[in-house]
């Protein structure tokens, strides 16, 4: 679920009966707090490494986990630039 998404969700969500609005409003205010937290993990995936985003310097392992995140993400994301 990207942001646009849970824009338009939030901008329709009066269409529905009650109590409809006030739940799909605290499910899309809990879903913004969870794609925050998704971004600052890849942040926080993209950088790993000694200097500062070197993943070859992680191990095989690290990489292949960070590259499964790292196309999920994509495709959860899509406007996230630079995709693979």
């Amino acid at each position: 679920m990207n942001r646009e998404k849970l824009n338009k969700i939030d901008a329709t969500k009066q269409l529905l009966p009650d109590p409809g609005p006030e739940v799909v409003g605290e499910l899309i205010a809990e879903l913004r707090v969870a794609q925050e937290h998704l971004e600052m993990a890849w942040t926080v995936i993209a950088n790993a490494g000694v200097p500062q985003g070197d993943w070859n310097s992680m191990t095989p392992e690290w990489r292949a986990a960070a590259e499964k995140w790292r196309d999920v993400w994509y495709k959860m994301v899509p406007q996230v630039q630079g995709k693979p």
